[in-house]
């Protein structure tokens, strides 16, 4: 298997200028001998490399099928990008052992300046145009101190660092002066200590106690790309969002083998290629930022920040984050595994074990797959910290009076957002070649990203992941609505919930399966911001509307209704961009989104039902029953026509943005158009049935309904309760 191949114009652009070699004979070393080694041991590296050009980077798996697997990045160019200064490589190596164990000890250390990575093109062989281009400006640093690799008998002898400084993220789809979407102060640290690095049969094995892990960054969007692969004015902020914290008991495992045939991913028949498991559980210090990007604009002040913090497993007999199979594979026409089995409860072939089939196969001329098995999500923020910086000083100080919302720049409460997976499946297939900026139709060369794609997160599942680590992966867990057993395991369910964790009480949808499919879903960076579109794609939703006793809802449950929406589109047309500028500023700062959405009956792989199923079709569809009697359901079947979202606007305010000294909120608001105000078809319910009788018919030629939603604290005399 052929994993990296480099060629270039010039090899002697990649040797590093001044080697300064020196060396001595191994000697014991402890780890902290090794850590603090100088240059007078060991081996140290540095040299300057003048714009260097590799002119592709490929990966090919399979590669005795055909060519069409092979990836390729082309016209990579390394080097400053701010002063032309040569690219820069430091690096150190000791060897040694640590005195007590027999095993070489490995010390390393690397370091690169301030660097640009740019790449001309992301191409696969044999489709004929490119996914974009990226460049990334940053600096980075990594450190390993351990043995090369241990046995499972050494324990905690391992530590590694990466740490890559405040960075950039540039990608656009055409060249200079095209729209460009950017991550701007893009953080990516991961450490671990008292670790082992280990390698076996299955693969190489990275164990760790805990691991420390960063991700952040600021989203913008240069909608006229005036100032390409450069942060200024013209690159309006969105949001930021991103991780950071402890994950505890953490694993990550690394092995060749790539996708499979048929429905089952342990039948040992897998192609060349690379797949992932990661296991962990989250640490108390663990958070999820969202909040409003810094904006020059307003400067000092600081945008409103949300931290979700306080994590807490719903089992804690299972790891609270595993997906033990991640695989990424460059696959030719005929490779890819089969479709997945909707409410099933695995991916068996020919869904014997229960469930229908989904799928959208992969194009006959091959594309990168990203498929995912067994994954599961059980945890759950149970605390909210909002910062907001309300004199617009530059920073969050406390004024010393707890939840008053009027001078308090930090505030607390005990709320939970609970967004548990309880089994992930997914088959994603990637491709070359964008949507028409004016059409929205295929173009053949264009650049541009394209998705098939079939995604099921599901409550009930067979537990192929062995979530419990007891061996058994046939055993079936977590709640199901289709056997009103919405309860039996509720801890290994999927739930969107919000929860007051004081009172340990929740209410939200539980028990959830959701799909989402398309087919040909072209990802396009316009002038008009990032834009999904599709002819073809598939949402469906199956929920209990609940509450009660929170983690485990089964000791008391309050029974709603239960929720079976399914969603057919020809038409799939969402738009996202950052706030716009504005003459004065300071200019605010939220997301923008719009869409134009076309319901109808598919007759395809992805439809709920196909033309030649002996059934009634409902096709697009929404019904409402009692808990646990499906068939006696209030249902609107056979939905067809044209609704729009005109001025979306997800806004994270601060109180000094909100004129009556209200704290900090998010704000949801949106103009709905249905049938000619969208100027598409009438939104007509083709069967208005109850019990399964046919009611009539009903049409909405036209209509507008204005939405607006703000979420903060409760409060009395103007103090978060």
């Amino acid at each position: 298997m052929t994993i990296f191949s480099l060629t270039t114009r010039s090899i002697l652009a990649l040797i590093p200028i001044g080697l300064a070699p020196t060396a001595q004979a191994l000697t014991p070393l402890s780890e902290g001998e090794l850590s603090s080694v100088a240059g007078q041991d060991g081996i140290s590296l540095q040299g300057n490399i003048t714009s260097p050009d590799i002119r592709s980077i490929s990966w090919s798996a399979d590669s005795s099928t055909v060519q069409a697997n092979n990836m390729a990045i082309q016209n990579v160019d390394g080097s400053s990008p701010y002063s032309g200064d040569p690219f820069t490589l430091a690096m150190t190596i000791d060897a040694g052992t640590d005195g007590t164990n027999p095993l070489p000890f490995i010390n390393a250390d690397v370091t690169l300046p301030r660097f640009r990575l740019y790449t001309g093109d992301f191409i696969h062989s044999g489709i004929g145009s490119s996914n974009g281009q990226m460049a990334l400006d940053s600096s980075l640093t990594f450190h390993y101190s351990g043995p090369l690799l241990a046995d499972t008998t050494d324990s905690g002898l391992t530590s590694l660092a990466l740490d890559m400084a405040p960075s950039t993220l540039f990608y656009r789809q055409g060249g200079s002066g095209s729209p460009e979407f950017g991550l701007n102060n893009l953080e990516v640290d991961f450490s671990v200590s008292n670790a082992n690095l280990n390698a076996d049969a299955t693969g190489l094995i990275l164990d760790a106690p805990r691991a420390d892990v960063k991700l952040l960054a600021d989203f913008t969007y240069d909608s006229d790309g005036s100032s390409p692969f450069a942060i200024t004015a013209a690159d309006r902020p969105t949001l930021t969002s991103g991780w950071a914290g402890g994950l505890e008991n953490f694993r990550a495992r690394l092995a060749g083998g790539g996708a499979w045939s048929g429905g089952d991913e342990n039948n040992g028949n897998r192609s060349e290629g690379l797949n992932l498991a990661l296991r962990w559980d989250f640490a108390n210090d663990f958070q999820w930022v969202l909040g409003e990007t810094d904006d020059p604009s307003q400067t000092p002040r600081l945008g409103t920040t949300i931290l979700f913090d306080k994590w807490q497993s719903l089992d804690s007999t299972v790891s609270a984050f595993n997906f033990p199979n991640i695989t990424l594979d460059p696959l030719a026409g005929g490779e890819a595994p089969a479709g997945l089995c909707w409410l099933g409860l695995s991916n068996t072939s020919g869904c014997s074990d229960g469930g229908t089939l989904v799928d959208v196969p992969l194009d006959s001329t091959g594309g990168l797959a990203l498929l995912v098995r067994n994954g599961h999500l059980g945890a759950y923020s149970s605390g909210v910290t909002v910062r907001d910086d309300i004199n617009g000083d530059g920073e969050y100080l406390n004024n010393g009076i707890a939840g008053d919302p009027g001078n308090d720049e930090v505030w607390t409460k005990n709320w939970g957002l609970i967004y548990t997976l309880g089994s992930v499946d997914g088959n994603i297939y990637l491709y070359p070649g964008g949507g028409n900026a004016d059409t929205h139709l295929a173009g053949a060369t264009l650049p541009g990203l394209r998705t098939d794609l079939v995604l099921k997160i599901q409550s009930r599942a067979r537990d192929g992941g062995d979530m419990d680590n007891d061996g058994n992966t046939s055993e079936i867990v977590g709640p199901s609505l289709s056997s009103d057993d919405a309860y039996n395991q509720f801890t290994r369910g999927s739930h969107f919930m919000i929860a007051d964790t004081d009172t340990n009480l929740a209410v939200g949808f539980h028990s959830v399966d959701l799909l989402l499919s398309a087919n040909d879903l072209y990802i396009s960076v316009l002038n008009s911001g990032l834009n999904l579109n599709t002819s073809e794609a598939r949402i469906q939703f199956l929920g209990r509307f609940g509450g009660g006793p929170f983690p485990d809802l089964s000791s008391n449950p309050v029974k709603g209704l239960d929720i079976n929406a399914n969603l057919e589109f020809s038409q799939f047309d969402l738009n996202l961009n950052g706030s716009p500028s504005c003459a004065s500023p300071p200019c605010p700062v939220y997301l923008r989104y719009a869409g134009d959405f076309s319901l109808t009956d598919l007759d395809s792989s992805l439809a709920h039902t196909q033309s030649s199923d002996d059934v009634i079709d409902d096709g697009t569809f929404i019904s409402i029953s009692e808990p646990g009697q499906p068939d006696v359901d209030l249902r609107l079947a056979r939905i067809t026509g044209d609704i729009a979202v005109r001025n979306g606007q997800l806004d994270l305010q601060s109180t000094a943005d909100n004129s009556n000294g209200d704290p900090a909120k998010l704000l949801i608001q949106q103009e709905l158009l249905f049938g000619a105000t969208a100027g598409g078809a009438a939104l007509e319910i083709g069967r208005l049935e109850f019990g399964n009788r046919n009611l009539g018919t009903m049409v909405i030629p036209s209509g507008q309904l204005r939405t607006r939603v703000g979420l903060t604290c409760q409060t009395t005399n103007g103090v978060c309760n």
